[in-house]
C-alpha cells in the first residue's frame, strides 16, 4: 500500500469512528509505518501541542511529498468548508490501491517477455545436453560400431 493510501485509509477509519479531523490525523499517525509516517507523526505532535489544524496539515503537505497531497487537500477543504471528508479519503485510498494493482498487473504481463532470454540461454541448452546429445552419441556409436 502506498503512503498516500495508508494515510487516507487510517484517517478515514478514524473519521468513520466519529473522531473530528484533527483527532483523526493524530490517531492515524500511530498506524502509518511508511516513510511519510514520520511526517504524519510530526504533524500529530504539532496538533497535540496546540498548533492550528490547518497550519499543521499544511506543513504536512509540504514535508510529506506528493503522495499525501490529495489527502491533505481534502482535509484542508473539509476543515475550511465543514464538509464530511471520510468518503473522499476512502475514495482516494481505493483509487491509489487500484492504480497500484494496475501497475502490478502490467508488470506481470511483461513477465513472459523478460523470461524468454533465460529460457533460451539456460533451459534449452540443458535440454539439448541432457536429451539430444546422449541420443546422438548412442546413434553415432551404433552406426560406427556396426551393431544391428
Amino acid at each position: 500500500m502506498t503512503a498516500g493510501a495508508a494515510f487516507a485509509d487510517a484517517t478515514a477509519a478514524a473519521l468513520a469512528g466519529g473522531l473530528p479531523p484533527a483527532a483523526a490525523v493524530v490517531a492515524a499517525a500511530d498506524w502509518i509505518d511508511h516513510p511519510v509516517g514520520a511526517h504524519v507523526r510530526r504533524c500529530a505532535e504539532a496538533i497535540r501541542r496546540g498548533a492550528p489544524f490547518d497550519d499543521a496539515v499544511r506543513r504536512l503537505r509540504l514535508e510529506g511529498g506528493p503522495a499525501l497531497h490529495a489527502a491533505v487537500d481534502a482535509l484542508l477543504s473539509a476543515s475550511r468548508d465543514g464538509l464530511p471528508v471520510a468518503a473522499v479519503l476512502q475514495r482516494l485510498a481505493d483509487e491509489s490501491r487500484d492504480e497500484r494493482r494496475r501497475a502490478t498487473e502490467a508488470a506481470i504481463r511483461t513477465l513472459p517477455v523478460r523470461l524468454a532470454l533465460p529460457l533460451v540461454c539456460c533451459i534449452l541448452p540443458s535440454f539439448v545436453l541432457l536429451g539430444v546429445v546422449p541420443l546422438a552419441i548412442d546413434s553415432l556409436s551404433a552406426i560406427a560400431g556396426g551393431a544391428p
